[in-house]
């Protein structure tokens, strides 16, 4: 009887028995900070089927292998419950050429970090730097800067693939990446051509022009485009299909008493404009 008590008792198999349960406490702590802890990033159920949209082309292929690094980074170094789901076609990143003018698409790839809560946005708006520090850290880099941008934009190595990561945070997250081949050449050419008759002085913001910016004339052979720029409307005009010409950037309506060259009143022909010191509008050439 005293050698069962005493087997019973034993102070060494206490201790292992302890030390069993100290092991496994300690294990399911472990188990429940990495599943409600700050840190736990979790992929919606649809994100491996998230990108099909029956395009199987290359281009797609190396938009979403660089579009996974990039969230890859961003899993590795968020601090927050959140939920990552798939994007198609939700924010376009700006493809920039030459450095002064803009590029767009229709098409693009990315992910939306969701399920930040309130509390969290500040902390999360707070590391959004040290975000794009360590998207430039692996092999990435900004390749052009735009003042008051929304987005910093980043090239992968060879600039097949340009993203766009948001610089501020908000409740609605999206990094988007699209292949260079999906911007439109004619968008890029006709950008290029007025870009390439700015004064010196104007080079500086950026332009964007595409086939719908261009304007017949009411009288034949005279043609003109509103660009998008920076800082306004770009004006741009043409002599039976010749070189652009670039006229003024506008804010606004322009002064009617502008339009004072017979080759001005022609390619704006009927453009809408300000009549000085009356508060009234007239059209060129009226």
């Amino acid at each position: 009887m005293d050698s069962e008590r005493k087997e019973k008792f034993n102070p060494v198999k206490i201790a292992i028995g302890a030390f069993i349960v100290l092991v496994v406490v300690v294990a399911v702590v472990a188990v429940v900070s990495l599943v409600s802890g700050n840190g736990m990033v979790t992929e919606s159920e649809q994100f491996a089927k998230g990108y099909e949209d029956g395009d199987n082309s290359e281009e797609k292929k190396q938009t979403l292998s660089v579009l996974n690094r990039m969230r890859e980074l961003f899993k590795k170094n968020i601090r927050a419950q959140v939920t990552i789901s798939p994007a198609i076609n939700k924010t376009y990143p700006n493809y920039f050429v030459k450095d002064n003018y803009v590029t767009s698409t229709n098409r693009s790839y990315g992910f939306k970090i969701e399920g930040i809560s309130k509390d969290l946005l500040s902390n999360f708006g707070k590391d959004i730097d040290k975000y794009i520090n360590q998207i430039g850290l692996n092999g990435f880099h900004e390749y052009a800067s735009v003042p008051n941008a929304q987005n910093v934009n980043f090239a992968n190595g060879d600039e097949s693939v340009v993203c766009a990561v948001p610089k501020m945070a908000s409740s609605d997250f999206t990094v988007s990446c699209a292949s260079v081949k999906w911007y439109d050449q004619e968008e890029r050419n006709l950008t290029e051509a007025i870009i390439s008759v700015l004064p010196k002085a104007n080079q500086a913001t950026f332009y964007r022009a595409s086939k719908n910016d261009i304007i017949d004339s009411e009288i034949s052979g005279y043609q003109r485009i509103e660009a998008s720029a920076m800082d306004g409307v770009a004006l741009f005009y043409r002599v039976s299909g010749g070189n652009w010409v670039y006229f003024k950037t506008i804010q606004g309506l322009p002064d009617c008493s502008e339009f004072n060259k017979d080759v001005l009143k022609k390619s704006f022909y009927g453009m809408e404009c300000n009549v000085t010191g009356t508060g009234h509008t007239s059209k060129v050439g009226a």
